[in-house]
């Protein structure tokens, strides 16, 4: 998704670098600064040159900032009036006066996620994304390559994804090699109600977000204490403003245990991927999952289920299991050799083109069409 642009207009110099370098370290939230000037004749030069999706005029700006802000609002652009510093009270009345957007300081994800609200990128736009829930119940079974794996062919076919940790431990933070920061470190005392209903919810989340690849953004866990607390409603809440936030799928890794925090996942996503082994202690434990999900009124048809590291023919009691289960048939992928890392214990992926690839590839395809809207 190329960004949208956006000029800037009286800033202090300080403020304005300020915005530009976050929004850079926030590429999710699809906006660029590209123009920056400090006056009205500048910035109307600039826009006859190069036409911007957005304009932020610095309140400093005065009745002369507001009259343009009105004149770029009919021209449709989606214009901010921001206060760098104080603001006359004339200056604010006139404003609200003519239904321009206000933002009260010159906070970098204030800004943004009132820009976003502008754009009709906020809660409410098409920009919903789309949620797939990986769960094992059985530790050790891949599920966290799986993921990445898909997240990565997700990211090659040109759309933003949200990697979400769930579990305490952090599966997805050792395998792409980042420092563990941010993340639900930085939400678990928000309100869920708060924030779904708060324009400046999606920079909340933004911010929040470690870019661990190009195009592949991370909400690591916050470690076992912090993640306790977390309530599944935040959860729910955190996954559907992703959309808003520029991430057009959200893949969430969640723990073997059948948390409140997995459920709720679960319960929100458009696709749950289950994930098992081809042995007898995976089959029984996905059956228990099965009626876990039916609780949640998860529909079978939502459900993909997957075994990994397939070898050989499964043995009965395990094709027996997996036939009680009221999904479509299991998607193999194979087990071949490779590497487990890039010789810096990063995630390597799976041989580009080989069985277990070619495997992944038809998982998501069935993924992706399972997701798609009508």
């Amino acid at each position: 998704m190329t960004p949208l642009r956006v000029a800037l207009c009286g800033l202090a110099p300080a403020a304005a670098a300020r915005f530009r370098d976050w929004l850079e370290a926030h590429p999710a939230m699809g906006l660029q600064v590209t123009v920056a000037v400090s006056d009205i004749d500048a910035l109307l030069e600039q826009l006859a040159a190069s036409p911007s999706h957005a304009v932020v005029l610095d309140a400093g700006l005065g009745l002369e900032g507001i009259s343009l802000a009105q004149d770029l609002t009919a021209a449709h652009y989606a214009v901010l009036c921001a206060a760098s510093g104080a603001v006359p009270p004339l200056v604010r009345r006139r404003a609200a006066e003519l239904g321009i957007a206000h933002c009260p300081d010159a906070d970098p994800a204030r800004l943004a996620a009132m820009l976003r609200h502008l754009l009709g990128l906020a809660p409410g736009a098409p920009a919903t994304g789309k949620i797939i829930a990986f769960h094992s119940p059985r530790g050790g079974a891949g599920t966290s390559s799986l993921l990445l794996h898909l997240a990565r062919e997700l990211r090659d076919r040109g759309s933003r994804v949200a990697v979400v940790e769930l579990g305490s431990g952090g599966g997805a933070v050792p395998l792409l090699g980042v420092r563990q920061a941010g993340g639900w470190a930085e939400l678990c005392g928000l309100s869920p109600e708060a924030l779904a209903g708060d324009p400046e919810g999606p920079g909340r989340i933004a911010g929040a977000l470690v870019e661990a690849e190009p195009g592949i953004h991370l909400m690591p866990s916050a470690g076992p204490a912090a993640m306790d607390d977390l309530s599944p409603e935040l959860v729910e809440a955190v996954l559907r403003l992703l959309g808003p936030c520029g991430c057009a799928y959200a893949l969430v890794d969640t723990p073997a245990e059948m948390t409140v925090r997995t459920a709720a996942a679960m319960a929100a996503a458009d696709a749950v991927c289950l994930v098992g082994l081809p042995d007898a202690v995976s089959a029984y434990r996905l059956v228990q999952v099965e009626a876990l999900l039916g609780e949640l009124q998860v529909p079978p048809g939502r459900v993909r289920l997957v075994l990994n590291r397939v070898r050989e023919q499964l043995p009965l009691p395990v094709e027996e299991a997996l036939g009680f289960l009221p999904y479509r048939p299991a998607l193999r992928i194979p087990e071949e050799p490779r590497s487990s890392g890039d010789g810096t214990g990063r995630f390597a992926g799976f041989k580009p083109g080989g069985p277990a690839a070619r495997a992944l590839d038809r998982l998501l395809e069935a993924l992706v069409e399972e997701v798609k809207g009508p």
